[in-house]
């Protein structure tokens, strides 16, 4: 989303992605995700429901925290699974125009290395390709509910 420069006000200094997506003009999040191996967002683990105005995409409540929140507290992580907001299946396959905000901003990246959402190495090839500080943790795609202290960290570092 913040790689999108209509998504950005003008007082925007910096960028932080947490495990996300960096994507550059014209690319899609879903286009990303698939670019190296190792995404379990796959149809075996996801479920498209009719949602008010359209269709909303969730984990499978048995999957979500194999694949979104692996070294999250189960009770928590269940909990999760139970509260979690329906993504718009189209968002996978939504591009920008406009040269990518990184390309103006300086940025940061939280890398997670057992990310089972967007792979590591996907992470990995945005922040090179976008000139990102990076910092890696050994955590799950749910980094900051798992890691809080150094994703806070991070923001910190990134503030300063």
């Amino acid at each position: 989303v913040i790689s999108d420069p209509a998504a950005l006000t003008p007082a925007a200094l910096a960028l932080l992605f947490v495990a996300a997506f960096i994507q550059d003009t014209g690319e899609t999040a879903g286009e990303l995700n698939y670019k190296f191996p190792g995404s379990q967002l796959v149809p075996e683990t996801t479920v498209v429901r009719p949602v008010p105005g359209g269709e909303g995409l969730t984990l499978r409540p048995e999957h979500f925290a194999p694949v979104y929140a692996a070294d999250v507290d189960p009770a928590t992580a269940a909990v999760m699974a139970a509260a979690q907001r329906a993504a718009d299946p189209a968002a996978l396959s939504q591009s920008f125009d406009g040269p990518a905000s990184w390309r103006r901003l300086p940025s940061r990246a939280l890398i997670a290395t057992e990310d089972r959402s967007i792979p590591t190495e996907a992470q990995r090839f945005m922040a090179a390709r976008a000139g990102s500080a990076v910092t890696e943790i050994g955590a799950a795609h749910a980094v900051p509910v798992a890691h809080p202290r150094a994703t806070a960290d991070v923001i910190a570092a990134a503030a300063s």
